[in-house]
């Protein structure tokens, strides 16, 4: 619940990954660009089939249907993933053995880990130990404080995330700060003053 989903839909410009106030991200969700959208879901048993947007919401969370599921593939013609594949994880300690299976496995694979704290979530040893495992591999790790919206002010933010910089010391490249729902407001409003605001510029 830390902002993952939304934060990846702020960067591709459309709303297609799940989001939700409870982990809803069961299986690896893979965006790749395509001139046109399109959705395909493997089944645990090779089965690939094209599937609709709406059809998303079936496959995610601790549904019946997400235990079926090997990964599900985005394509967008969105500007960010010509370069880059983004992948969507199941977060770490959703107190699911299998999201954290399946999140291991996409780590190990990845050219770039980024690793995404709420603002509002008290930094623990636990999270800074994990990034200091993830940074013993091959893969540098960005860590993107998201909900910096939720700060009282800039001066509140700014400390927050020094705080976590400082937990996080040298195991990360960047430490940067973000706010994934002020990106999407600015997307469905049209507005750069708020794109501004939620630091998408810097991120990208």
């Amino acid at each position: 619940s830390s902002g993952k989903s939304a934060l990846i839909n702020a960067l591709a410009g459309e709303a297609v990954a799940p989001m939700g106030v409870t982990p809803v991200t069961a299986v690896l969700h893979r965006f790749h660009w395509a001139k046109e959208r399109r959705i395909a879901v493997e089944t645990i048993d090779g089965e690939v089939k094209s599937e609709e947007l709406e059809e998303l919401q079936r496959i995610t969370g601790t549904s019946d249907e997400a235990a079926k599921v090997r990964e599900v593939r985005i394509g967008l013609p969105a500007g960010c993933l010509k370069d880059v594949e983004i992948w969507d994880t199941p977060g770490f300690g959703s107190n699911n053995l299998g999201h954290e299976i399946v999140a291991r496995k996409a780590l190990l694979e990845a050219d770039l880990i980024a690793w995404i704290t709420p603002i509002d979530h008290g930094f623990d040893r636990a999270e800074a130990a994990m990034i200091q495992r993830l940074a013993k591999g091959s893969a540098p790790v960005v860590v993107i404080v998201n909900k910096a919206d939720l700060a009282d002010d800039a001066r509140d933010r700014d400390e927050a995330v020094a705080f976590i910089a400082e937990a996080v010391g040298e195991q990360a490249q960047h430490v940067v700060w973000a706010s994934a729902r002020r990106a999407l407001e600015a997307l469905a409003k049209g507005d750069p003053r708020l794109r501004g605001q939620s630091n998408f510029t810097k991120l990208e």
